[in-house]
């Protein structure tokens, strides 16, 4: 684990945006500074932009070419706006008490990328000698040859520069573990040295990421979660997966927890039961370590933007879902347990549901989610002490619950919808 990372990256509810849904004539920073308020009065207090920089031309791919083919690393495209907008919409942001993070390409650029075509040994090559990359599907861009000192010492500069002059708060790297942990590390400390608190987010999910990571992507644990939605694995198992994974990591760790992002399909597409999307995303806000929303999600949109292209603005589809999100992530943003406390969870595979518990200290949450399709009851040991009664405050509903205890138990009705309980232990 990186050595200074410390309990508050738990604190984060990230957004994720897309600069180009909001406008690609110049004002799509000034956009994103409007669309603020409205995501901070959501839960969200850290928004994560896709890359801002120009992108490639050569071997491009969609109509305008894909956001992590680099041309220039020091430039802003100018097609979302200047420089001072970006510095500009940093600002804004942190009078609101939110945070910035960038989405940082460090394992290659695109095909025209200048810096690159002047320095041919900062490009990996094949064993003909010519440029390659990891991934050959990934055609518009070049990997980058982290053997050569000058091409380290220049990717190192750029992440520095955005630190220095715009005050960013944390970098999202992209398939970070296609890039030696070696730079990672030497990253992490010299940006140190700029900016006290600054925050790493790993694309890449090998626990070898958190030698200089503070958080990683959760896609081992979402890839066992495709295989349940698959009908590929049983709900047990994936649950069994989340506790082993939860067992092994450091108490600081920090996965990012998602149910989309832009390399995935829109969950309300995939899940188009309401109520089932209610449940899951509650589910997931709920496991430890920190929710991500893309671009849209709280809306329930169903369309994936074309990442190559340049999408219109999704005009907002359900407000009624924002408001349930919106409720998940403010009661997250308030409570220690739900950020700090520890987490079990219980399967009832024959009624399909799931109960998990947070606890820190005396002060506990519990969460209920229903996958049935129909009123389910549900049985669990509870700490009462001499009481016959336990009481309960369920936070989406806003409503008191008093529930009978019987033999240290207690039994609990969920419904279509999922419940989110508090109380406090005394005694």
């Amino acid at each position: 684990m990186a050595h200074d990372t410390k309990e508050t990256i738990f604190d984060l509810n990230i957004y994720e945006v897309f600069p180009r849904m909001y406008g690609m004539s110049g004002n799509a920073f000034k956009k994103i500074s409007e669309a603020l308020p409205a995501l901070k009065e959501l839960g969200i207090n850290t928004v994560w932009l896709m890359p801002v920089h120009p992108v490639g031309k050569k071997n491009k791919k969609g109509s305008y070419g894909s956001p992590y083919a680099i041309r220039d690393f020091f430039e802003i495209d100018g097609s979302l706006g200047t420089k001072h907008d970006f510095l500009e919409m940093v600002k804004y942001a942190h009078s609101l008490g939110m945070k910035v993070f960038m989405d940082m390409v460090m394992n290659h650029c695109a095909c025209d990328a200048a810096f690159a075509c002047k320095n041919p040994a900062w490009l990996l090559k094949d064993h003909n000698n010519r440029f390659a990359r990891k991934v050959e599907d990934w055609s518009d861009v070049y990997d980058l040859n982290y053997a050569n000192h000058d091409l380290v010492n220049y990717m190192i500069e750029v992440l520095k520069y955005w630190v220095r002059e715009f005050d960013i708060d944390g970098y999202r790297c992209d398939v970070a573990d296609l890039v030696p942990i070696a730079f990672w590390m030497r990253a992490r400390h010299e940006i140190s040295m700029i900016k006290s608190g600054f925050f790493w987010l790993s694309e890449g999910h090998g626990d070898e990421m958190y030698q200089a990571f503070d958080m990683t992507y959760d896609y081992d644990g979402f890839t066992q979660f495709l295989l349940y939605l698959d009908g590929k694995v049983s709900l047990e198992y994936y649950v069994k997966y989340i506790e082993y994974q939860n067992s092994r990591i450091p108490s600081n760790a920090a996965k990012l927890r998602f149910i989309e992002n832009h390399d995935q399909q829109r969950f309300a597409e995939r899940v188009e039961d309401p109520v089932l999307l209610k449940n899951w995303t509650a589910f997931f806000i709920t496991l430890r370590g920190v929710p991500l929303l893309y671009n849209g999600q709280e809306y329930r949109a169903l369309e994936k933007p074309d990442i190559f292209g340049t999408p219109s603005p999704e005009p907002p589809q359900n407000s009624e879902f924002r408001d349930f999100v919106a409720t998940l992530l403010s009661f997250r943003r308030r409570s220690r347990v739900m950020r700090y406390g520890s987490m079990s969870i219980h399967i009832d595979s024959k009624r399909n549901t799931l109960v998990i518990i947070r606890r820190l200290g005396k002060h506990e949450v519990i969460a209920g989610m229903n996958f049935s399709g129909r009123d389910q009851e549900v049985l669990f040991d509870v700490d009462a002490g001499a009481s016959s009664h336990v009481h309960f405050f369920e936070h989406i509903s806003n409503t008191p619950y008093h529930l009978r205890v019987s033999n240290s138990k207690i039994r609990i009705l969920l419904d279509s919808k999922p419940i989110i309980l508090s109380r406090v232990l005394y005694g």
